[in-house]
């Protein structure tokens, strides 16, 4: 079932739960003021009867019934007894060969205890109250049929079945054109969402100015399509990138193959070529072993993370840099000695970070004209912060918005090595997969700062 649907169908079952409530109550309430009302004309009717009784002497049975008889007109087959304190009956307005008003001696008891009582008996009403007078106390009773009170509910009973049913129903179309109104702009978002492909990933979804959830809707959508448009636009870099980078010694490869083979050449041609075929396998082997770990460092999946000592993985890696290179000197200094070793913990995997690092490291000492670089750890209660800096050649700011990218290289660093221009991006995607945030400070000649922070355990 559709949302739109389902917003209609909720919406009508909520106001037809309110409107039969409602409805309920004013018939309820109306058939209680109903009773009362009959119930306080019968028992003015019940006293004004027995005061003619008692006070005016001139009156007797017989007249009294025929008062009554004629002023009943409201009140249909109403029975009226009235008794003296020993519970003799004094008057009855049947006739006087018919049995008198027969009544449970107990609602006799029960007016007398609280002053009156009012009763029900199929659909007759009854009342009986007490009469004082000339310190005389007398019980009248009498009922009736509340024929008018009985129409008039009936009919009102009529009106609300008649009303709800109609409000149910307008209810509905209400909620059915309300739902579509209100789910307008998520199918224009739908709509929009649909256009989009990789041919226009930049198009973006129309956003309002209102401040709702579906405006914030559209916003976390073009935020989703700003990401998938940038990884994009990366993976294509990337593989233009990586198809060229693989390309180049491939091709070297493939001519020397081709010079060596056209004619016969001697022992010594036949080993150089093969000494440069070598150096491109090893420079093709590299790029293709660093290619593979960014895609596992990328991916994220089937990685452990557990406590790890951040402060000995730096250490490894710094040593593992100043045993490859021997003219590298690289130096991890401690901002202050922690007092707790808790402290030195980070959640991590040991052989990504010491890849990261190692990376980061050899980079600073590769582009630092003394080739050498320092180490710092800041080891803090809420976070891990390392900064590695170097002295050697900087970037401008244009290059360090870039820095980060799979096979980028400033065109002094191309003159420097002949890297591959993926240890820095293999790095920064590393320390994300840890939760941790990289950034840089450089400027053309005087050097570089890496800031690396991670989350405490």
């Amino acid at each position: 079932m559709k949302i739109r649907f389902r917003i209609a169908l909720l919406f009508t079952v909520l106001v037809t739960l309110i409107l039969l409530t409602l409805n309920i109550s004013v018939y309820y309430f109306s058939a209680l003021n109903q009773k009362k009302q009959f119930g306080n004309r019968l028992r003015n009717r019940a006293i004004t009867t027995t005061r003619l009784l008692i006070e005016v002497k001139e009156i007797n049975n017989s007249l009294l019934r025929k008062i009554d008889s004629l002023t009943m007109t409201m009140l249909f087959e109403m029975r009226l007894a009235v008794y003296n304190e020993k519970n003799e009956l004094l008057y009855s307005n049947g006739n006087e060969s018919s049995d008198p008003l027969k009544i449970d001696p107990a609602i006799l008891s029960k007016a007398k205890e609280n002053g009156e009582y009012r009763f029900t008996i199929n659909d007759y009403l009854g009342v009986c109250a007490i009469y004082q007078s000339h310190q005389k106390k007398y019980t009248v009773l009498a009922s009736a049929v509340d024929r008018i009170g009985i129409n008039e509910l009936n009919q009102l009973k009529k009106i609300l079945f008649t009303s709800g049913l109609v409000g149910v129903f307008i209810t509905l179309l209400a909620g059915y054109f309300f739902s579509i109104n209100l789910l307008k702009p998520l199918s224009r978002i739908n709509r929009e969402m649909n256009d989009i492909s990789l041919q226009n990933i930049s198009k973006r979804v129309e956003v309002n100015n209102k401040k709702d959830e579906l405006n914030e809707l559209a916003f976390t959508f073009n935020n989703l399509l700003d990401r998938l448009e940038i990884s994009i636009n990366n993976q294509s870099r990337f593989i233009a990138n990586a198809s060229h980078e693989l390309s180049t010694p491939l091709a070297a490869i493939s001519s020397q193959l081709e010079v060596a083979l056209m004619q016969t050449r001697n022992e010594k041609e036949y080993k150089d070529t093969l000494i440069s075929m070598h150096e491109d396998v090893v420079q093709l082997n590299n790029l293709v072993r660093k290619l593979l770990e960014l895609a596992k460092a990328g991916a994220g999946k089937g990685i452990s993370l557990a406590p790890v000592r951040v402060d000995e993985i730096l250490l490894k890696a710094a040593q593992e840099v100043n045993k490859l290179h021997k003219e590298y000197s690289a130096r991890v200094e401690f901002d202050e000695i922690p007092e707790e070793e808790t402290l030195c913990y980070i959640y991590g995997n040991e052989d990504l970070l010491f890849i990261a690092f190692k990376n980061m490291i050899d980079n600073a000492c590769k582009y630092s004209q003394a080739h050498k670089a320092w180490v710092t750890i800041s080891l803090l209660p809420d976070k891990k912060i390392i900064r590695i800096k170097d002295e050697g050649i900087g970037m401008s700011s244009e290059e360090i918005e870039k820095v980060f990218e799979p096979f980028f290289r400033s065109a002094k660093a191309e003159t420097i090595s002949d890297g591959l221009g993926l240890g820095l991006s293999m790095s920064s995607r590393i320390i994300r997969l840890h939760k941790g945030e990289i950034s840089v400070q450089s400027e053309p000649g005087k050097g570089s700062i890496f800031t690396i922070s991670f989350p405490s355990i």
